[in-house]
């Protein structure tokens, strides 16, 4: 059998791989990446309540704060298989980032009946740095899966309204399938229901009795809608009703929001790549607000204008709000204000628009050059076509360039912890969790005292001031403070208790304070964080660890002993109480603090140690042999277990 080459390898068909291949190797430099942030309590289980019954994906909130059972059970399925391997979580982002890229080209050309439009528009999302926290951070999950559910969605919704009879059924069938995988995988995706009628709207118009039509195909999209909701309610906790802002203020915010996603999707740098908060904009006072209601009034316009007259591109102009409205601060979101990996799935209708705006803007130059030609003289039609399409050329070759420049720069970014965490300080100083999560990286590394600076640095800028060092006024502003507690929420969510955050944050400051020698600055920080929680065993642990250090083993004791009664699991604590006991003599009580880790952490040689220090000092040497050799047996048998182990053996056989 004959084939022909120039039709297996038609422009069409390489362009499409050729699209393909870089959407992959755009996000190369992710492979190597390691897990961070959430990736952690994803790994270990939490995230779904522990993870450990497949019916747990379904039953229990994702990561405390959402109904996600799709992605609960994507990283379910894949720990058993990928273990502890970040690569293979990697390569799966990477992968539905490619299907993405192919079904939105197949989207496009469905939805403009044009190859130019679908394989510039599958170019511009394979490289948009909106998706570059969704694909290289194995955490974006969420993200890179719901934007295959959309685009499925959306392909199969476009091409049903086009057909007609049984072709319909079975395509509107699996867009409503895909549409139920978006809802249960995001819950940002609940208002894209309204895409369906405005795709009869765009596509069906001719059709005879088309608006019954369009109600009719709607109606079962609304039933997944209504379970998710249900579901939503009776398994996710509710938010605190503690910050009540203003409806101005509401507005305001969301205005601010509408710009940050406009630029991050249409105008991105690395400042936008990396925003986690709206304090850049509100210090740029009115003119972000301004934008925002400008954008928002272009875009209902352009959606009135476009309807009559471009209807395809009205509904892509559509779908970029709807996907964003839940995040657009209109109602409070579970956690930070702005992040750029929320617009991953608004990125579909973006790029759509960017690649239909380039082409016709060719499209309108060589109208016009054909008519300037007709006036003046004859030109070959491949002459005019390529000058009409010069400058659409340049302008999508530019876009490429600075998006793919963009999002090769910025994958690399996601290695580790530190490496994240500093270039989100780095561009939004303001970012209350980006500086969280730089300080717990610092302190990881053990880099005290850069770690008491970002940690102070973010106290400043919560409160507005240094009123942070003042300790006796500083836990009435917190519990008073409404802009306080607002700007917490603000940053990292509005199911944080503000009073339990500050406390812990106030212990974090007072240890690393006491790993750099500073025991009175550490206390300070330790006693204003006691005062802020009733839950405030780690702030007592610090307590005791300075009067330790200080030589006060009674009030140290106190300490400690106040701290296990509050958290039997805190074993710096238990540990920090056995070393106390022994220096106040009490060696029964030492001994006893030291069995307790003993059981509790059988792989500490440490413990064993000590246990079997405070044995000898009580003349209980048999007992000390049976300590050291349940170390050498229970845990990796160090130089200091062997030693005393021989030591001991060789005074019992002299007896």
């Amino acid at each position: 059998m004959h084939f022909s080459l120039h039709r297996r390898w038609s422009p069409w068909k390489i362009g499409f791989w050729a699209v393909l291949l870089v959407s992959g190797l755009a996000y190369a430099r992710s492979l190597d990446g390691v897990f961070i942030w959430d990736d952690h309590q994803i790994m270990s289980g939490s995230a779904i309540g522990g993870g450990k019954r497949s019916t747990d994906c379904f039953t229990r909130p994702f990561l405390n704060n959402y109904y996600r059972p799709l992605v609960s059970a994507s990283f379910y399925l894949e720990r058993p298989l990928f273990g502890q391997t970040p690569l293979l979580y990697h390569q799966t982002n990477v992968l539905l980032h490619v299907l993405t890229t192919a079904v939105l080209i197949g989207l496009l050309f469905s939805a403009f009946r044009r190859r130019s439009v679908a394989l510039l528009g599958g170019l511009l999302f394979a490289l948009q740095p909106a998706q570059v926290s969704a694909v290289a951070w194995i955490g974006g999950r969420t993200d890179s899966l719901c934007a295959l559910w959309m685009a499925l969605f959306a392909w199969s919704l476009v091409c049903g309204v086009q057909s007609e009879g049984r072709r319909r059924t079975v395509l509107i069938g699996a867009s409503l399938l895909a549409f139920t995988a978006a809802v249960f995988t995001k819950e940002q995706m609940l208002p894209a229901i309204l895409l369906v009628p405005l795709a009869f709207w765009c596509w069906g118009r001719q059709e005879h009795g088309w608006r019954r039509t369009a109600v009719i195909h709607t109606l079962p999209f609304a039933l997944p809608a209504l379970l998710f909701l249900v579901l939503w309610l009776l398994l996710v906790p509710r938010p605190p009703s503690e910050v009540e802002d203003s409806l101005t203020y509401v507005l305001t915010q969301s205005l601010r929001t509408i710009t940050y996603y406009a630029l991050l999707l249409f105008a991105p740098t690395p400042q936008w790549m990396h925003t986690m908060s709206l304090g850049g904009f509100v210090r740029a006072g009115t003119l972000p607000v301004a934008a925002g209601a400008v954008i928002a009034l272009l875009t209902i316009w352009l959606l009135i204008r476009w309807l009559r007259r471009e209807p395809a591109a009205a509904w892509f102009l559509a779908y970029i709000p709807l996907t964003l409205l839940l995040v657009s601060n209109l109602y409070p979101v579970p956690s930070m204000l702005v992040t750029p990996y929320r617009a991953g799935v608004a990125g579909i209708g973006a790029a759509a628009l960017m690649a239909w705006a380039v082409v016709r803007l060719g499209d309108w130059l060589l109208q016009r050059s054909a008519l300037t030609e007709r006036r003046e003289t004859i030109t070959p039609a491949s002459a005019q076509l390529l000058r009409a399409y010069a400058l659409p050329g340049i302008a999508a070759a530019a876009l490429a360039l600075w998006w793919g420049g963009l999002t090769l720069w910025g994958t690399g970014l996601w290695k580790n912890e530190e490496k994240a965490a500093r270039v989100f300080v780095r561009y939004d100083p303001d970012s209350i969790w980006a500086r969280y999560n730089l300080t717990s990286a610092l302190l990881n590394s053990r880099k005290h005292h850069e770690a008491i600076h970002h940690m102070e640095t973010m106290l400043s800028r919560l409160f507005g001031s240094e009123a942070w060092r003042d300790s006796r006024n500083v836990v009435h502003m917190i519990q008073k403070d409404h802009r306080l507690r607002a700007r917490v929420h603000e940053m990292q969510g509005t199911r944080i208790d503000t009073g339990q955050w500050f406390s812990d944050l106030y212990a974090r400051l007072g240890y690393a304070c006491l790993e750099t020698g500073n025991i009175a600055r550490a206390r300070t920080a330790f006693e204003v964080g006691s005062n802020l929680s009733e839950r405030a065993a780690e702030n007592h642990a610090g307590l005791g660890e300075c009067a330790f250090k200080e030589g006060k083993f009674e009030e140290a004791a106190r300490w400690l002993r106040l701290t296990v009664a509050e958290d039997a699991t805190y074993d710096r604590a238990r540990s920090m109480l056995g070393k106390t006991y022994a220096e106040l003599g009490r060696w029964k009580e030492a001994r006893d603090q030291f069995y307790i880790l003993t059981r509790r952490i059988p792989w500490s040689n440490n413990a064993y140690i000590e246990m079997a220090k405070a044995q000898m000092q009580l003349g209980d040497r048999q007992g000390a042999i049976a300590t050291l050799e349940a170390a050498a047996r229970n845990a990796p048998a160090h130089q200091t277990v062997k030693e005393m182990l021989t030591a001991l053996r060789a005074d019992s056989a002299s007896l």
